[in-house]
Parts: structure tokens; sequence; C-alpha cells
């Protein structure tokens, strides 16, 4: 799929690898989720998640980075040498996960449990789960989702930043994640993971705010606004990515775990295409303050709705 974006050449053809691209994504994270789970004590899973996602973030970083010295618009072949060497780059990936066969497999059942099996209505029964679910797609909707397909079109339509100045935005994520993860990781422990996604629900409110009042400033101010607000928004995804797969693990049977894991992507792809959707169309009718105020909204409701 990576690799096939080279080749497009209309909008047909673009939907058709859209949708082979996000076939690979959506099989990838949950088996990858539930892998980890299976290989780390319980006890160990809130700091092995978080390592996960500072070195996630770290591959990102790297990856922007040396996409800038691929790229030029000057160029469109440039992007065409881009897809492919990523293309190439999941060939490492395939040979690394490879190399762990023989982890993974299938897992023994009880009898009970294999006469209980009910498919994903026993994890639809699972309330406390679903409730879970619920306060995520809230928080990653008007969080993640929001911010990744509507802060580059607010910052250069409505702050009038240049498309240079987001690359260091984005920067000043990924250097709070890869710089402060561990810091962060040691001081959750003997705390409720619960309260915890308070705290990322307040925090994301918060840096929402400042996000939306750096565009009514001078392009210097909004720089320096926007980036702060990126930045704790970072601390949010650092608390985030230690809680939220960790309470999902928690809740799931170990038989029903690949499940369970599978029900959190689908909220990420859920999520992936409402956050933009929502972005996109109150932007595209110039509803800044009202589009700020639905992500805030978003983000308390799901804060007070995960302390039920």
């Amino acid at each position: 799929a990576t690799a096939s974006w080279a080749l497009v050449t209309n909008v047909q053809a673009a939907l058709l690898v859209g949708a082979l691209s996000s076939l690979g994504q959506s099989a990838i994270w949950p088996p990858q989720t539930t892998l980890m789970a299976r290989m780390v004590d319980e006890e160990f899973r809130p700091k092995f998640f978080g390592l996960q996602f500072m070195m996630l973030n770290l591959g990102l970083g790297l990856g922007g980075m040396f996409s800038s010295f691929i790229v030029s618009v000057d160029d469109p072949a440039s992007f065409t040498r881009l897809y492919f060497i990523d293309a190439a780059t999941f060939l490492l990936f395939f040979a690394f996960i490879f190399s762990l066969h023989g982890v993974g497999g299938k897992i023994s059942k009880t009898q009970e449990q294999i006469e209980n099996d009910g498919g994903y209505r026993q994890v639809i029964r699972d309330h406390s789960f679903m409730r879970l679910a619920f306060v995520k797609l809230l928080m990653i909707t008007f969080g993640y989702a929001s911010l990744d397909a509507g802060l580059p079109a607010l910052l250069t339509l409505f702050g009038d930043l240049s498309v240079r100045t987001l690359g260091p935005i984005w920067a000043v994520n990924t250097g709070v994640i890869v710089l402060g993860q561990i810091f962060v990781i040691n001081r959750l422990d003997g705390r409720s993971r619960i309260r915890l996604m308070t705290v990322v629900a307040s925090l994301w409110s918060v840096a929402w705010v400042i996000i939306g009042v750096s565009v009514a400033l001078d392009p210097t101010a909004t720089f320096i606004f926007a980036a702060a607000g990126v930045g704790i928004f970072a601390l949010g995804e650092m608390i985030w990515s230690s809680v939220g797969p960790t309470l999902t693990n928690e809740l799931a049977p170990e038989h029903l775990r690949g499940r369970y894991n599978s029900v959190d992507g689908l909220i990420w792809v859920f999520a992936g295409a409402v956050g933009p959707a929502v972005s996109g169309i109150m932007l595209q009718r110039e509803l800044v303050g009202g589009w700020i105020g639905i992500i805030v909204a978003g983000q308390l409701i799901g804060g007070l709705a995960v302390l039920r």
C-alpha cells in the first residue's frame, strides 16, 4: 500500500490505496498490543506501554526528519522515492516480527471458556469495558484525531503561519515525549489509573484552549502559543500511553485479550474518521471558536464520564 501511493494519479486510485493502507494498519496494532501484554507481567505493563509509545514517537520524529531531507515540493519525483523507501522499511519490520516466530500463538482454553465463547458479544457484555471504550472514543476523537487533522489547517489558514513552521511545532510534541516519557512513567506508580485519565482530559482541554487562543495573535505569538499547547498535549499523551492500554488489558480475560485490543483498535479507526470530518466541516465554515468549544466539551465530558 505504501509503495502504491507513488502510483496514484486520481481520486479513485487514492481511495483504493487508502483502503488497502487502512487494512494493513488495522491489522498491526491489536495483535501487537496483545503480544506485548502477554510478554510482560501485569505490574510492568504501564511502563512497557509507555516505553513503546516513546519509541513510536521517536520513530515518528526521525521519519519526519528524514522525509524533510528527501522530499522537495519542486521535485514531485522525490515523493515517489520517499514512498518506495518507506515501503522497504516494512520489509525490515517483517523480518523482525518473523524473528519472534513461536511467540504469541494460540493459548489453551478451559472447557468452560470454549462452551461460553460468545465471540464479540461476550466483549460487549462487559459493561465496564464498554464504558471505558466510550470514554476513549470521546477523548481520542477530540484529542489525537482532531489534532492530527485540524492543527495544520488551523495554524496555516487562520494563524497565518507558513507550512515550514509546522515542523518545529510537531518537533516540540515529539521532543517532549522522547525526553520526558521515562520521567513521567516513574511517577505514575501507585496512582489511580481512572483519575489519571481525568488528568489527561484536563491537560488536553487546556492544550486546546491555548491552541485556539493562539490564532487570534500575531504570527510570532501564534507559533509560541501553538508550540506550548502541543507541548502540554504531549504531557497528556505520556500519561495516556501508559494508562489507556493497561486499563484495557486489566479488564480483558486472557482468552479474550485479542478481541479486547481489537475493540481498542476499532475505536482509533472510528475516531480517526470522525475527528477529521468534524474538523474539516467546522474549519471550512470558519467556525474556529465553535470547533475549539466542541473539542474542549468532548474532553471534559470524557473526563467526567471516566470517573463513573
